[in-house]
């Protein structure tokens, strides 16, 4: 083209300012999007974990006594928001001095040695804990609680190493109180390192074996419980309530909070009393990250608009002074006997022409960068050729009107 040859800066000049507007008005529509998917990804996708902890942390319980009513966990299992848990429970035996703990999730047991969330921010540090089966049995046999007719319950049952030999197959986890009831327990493995609960951990000394809380949950709740005058049933209230929300419902996590919170202090737990509790929620991220980006993203809403209207109107003022520039040019084709109007076409073509270019080197930029592209860049790329037509146009006709001496005394 005549322009190149004529003036390469200018040229330059006009190719990279075409690029590069498109490419920055459609690379910002692509981070709009890109991080309005992001967002609902981690709304989505993102695992809260929550747990019930007691209030008075320090001094938490060691000896067997669970801190967190059923009723409160039945107000969270129950919610709707729940969609995984672990749990844990225990009973004393007077009769065996056995502790025994029931847990929901044995792999969970091992992996965490029941230690909480508030331990892991901590930074507190738990005793490994390994699990040996005997031949024969593996962690299925340990969630399966046999019955047969009237026959009695067979409760898979794991001890620790150092009473292996002082204890038989089976053992009984009845209490003397429990008239006619026979429940039994099957050792099927043992267990090395202290278990942990809180920030204590149970002692050594203490006779501890590991059931499921199955068995805990559905069997103990048939046990009587001897008050005065009366005969009542009783659920062992739980050491460990942990779970995890679902993720389709991260969004509602403050209704969720509203919903449980304002019972947290009436936690009755029988013999203890009133325990307070604390909702523990690992939501840091949804109000350390995500609201973050979706503030930043509104801003980028109400930006973008303001953005392109600039750049529209920056286009079309840049057009109009590159093409007074041609002046001269333009007064000598009105010498050589060019009518106004060819000159117009003219000048316009040319400009026009080097716009065209650098827009589609911007396009093939976006994709490059982008790998996909949607109708928007292009309807960016046709706004700023729109802006380039006005300006190049208005800026032919100014130079067109005026007469060739006038034209060739303009210096570019």
């Amino acid at each position: 083209m005549r322009l190149v040859k004529r003036a390469p800066v200018k040229t330059l000049l006009i190719l990279c300012l075409s690029a590069l507007l498109v490419f920055s008005l459609a690379w910002l529509n692509h981070t709009i999007h890109v991080t309005e998917a992001e967002i609902e990804r981690l709304w989505a996708e993102t695992v809260i974990e929550g747990e019930l902890i007691q209030n008075h942390y320090e001094t938490q319980d060691t000896i067997g006594f669970g801190v967190i009513s059923r009723y409160i966990w039945d107000l969270i299992y129950f919610s709707g928001f729940v969609v995984d848990y672990y749990i844990e429970s225990s009973f004393f035996n007077r009769y065996s001095s056995l502790l025994t703990i029931g847990v929901s999730d044995l792999n969970e047991l091992i992996a965490n040695n029941t230690k909480t969330l508030l331990d892991e921010q901590l930074g507190v540090i738990c005793d490994d804990m390994t699990v040996e089966f005997f031949d024969g049995f593996d962690e299925d046999d340990f969630a399966f609680v046999s019955s047969e007719g009237d026959e009695m319950a067979i409760i898979p049952i794991i001890i620790r190493r150092e009473l292996a030999q002082n204890w038989a197959s089976y053992i009984a986890l009845d209490e003397p109180f429990q008239w006619g009831m026979n429940e039994m327990a099957m050792v099927i493995g043992v267990f090395d390192g202290g278990l942990r609960r809180g920030i204590n951990r149970w002692s050594d000394d203490i006779p501890l074996a590991i059931v499921p809380e199955s068995y805990v949950r559905t069997t103990t709740g048939r046990w009587p419980f001897w008050g005065i005058g009366t005969i009542q049933t009783y659920y062992p209230p739980l050491l460990t309530a942990r779970f995890n929300i679902d993720p389709a419902r991260n969004r509602e996590i403050q209704d969720f909070r509203n919903m449980i919170e304002p019972f947290l202090d009436e936690n009755n737990v029988g013999m203890l009393g009133t325990v307070s509790l604390i909702l523990f929620m690992d939501d840091g991220v949804l109000f350390d990250v995500i609201v973050p980006m979706e503030q930043n993203l509104s801003l980028l809403r109400i930006l973008y608009p303001i953005v392109i209207a600039v750049s529209f109107a920056l286009t079309v003022g840049l057009m109009l002074l590159l093409m007074m520039q041609n002046a001269k040019n333009a007064a000598i084709m009105r010498v050589l006997g060019a009518k106004k109007a060819t000159t117009q076409r003219a000048v316009c073509i040319e400009q026009l022409g080097v716009c065209t270019v650098g827009v589609v080197l911007g396009l093939l930029a976006v994709i490059i960068f982008a790998g996909t592209v949607g109708s928007v860049p292009f309807i960016l790329a046709g706004l700023y050729l729109a802006g380039a037509f006005i300006g190049s146009t208005a800026g032919a006709v100014i130079i067109s009107v005026r007469s060739p001496l006038e034209l060739l005394q303009v210096r570019e």
